[in-house]
């Protein structure tokens, strides 16, 4: 009895057809550039080391607790344009960021506010 069961089976899934859905691949360039650099940063032309060296201005958006060290008022804007082509005329692309913020300490109290605009075509 057992053995006819196993070989019922072994049979019914053996004819059984599997289907799936056969979704094609397609990449395409997209343009990404410094789109997400949108926080200054005093060390970006060294290759953005913070590590190795302070970033008064990073500071705070890497480790919120140091916003405490902010002295008064602080207002900041790191705008990003860039475009993106290919020779062959397959694709292109560009896109901005336009970011502005503040960060501001008084008393023991302090905090910020952030707001960027980004576009990408």
């Amino acid at each position: 009895m057992k053995i006819s069961m196993v070989i019922l089976l072994v049979g019914v899934c053996g004819l059984s057809v599997a289907t799936a859905q056969i979704i094609p691949i397609k990449t395409v360039p997209v343009a990404t550039g410094s789109q997400f650099s949108i926080f200054p940063s005093a060390n970006l032309a060294s290759g953005g080391i913070s590590v190795a060296a302070d970033d008064k201005l990073l500071d705070p958006f890497t480790n919120p607790a140091k916003g405490s060290l902010v002295d008064g008022m602080r207002i900041f804007s790191a705008p990003q344009m860039y475009s993106i082509s290919i020779q062959r005329g397959t694709s292109e692309g560009s896109g901005y960021s336009i970011p502005i913020g503040a960060l501001m300490k008084k008393g023991n109290f302090f905090g910020g506010l952030y707001w960027a605009r980004q576009e990408l075509s």
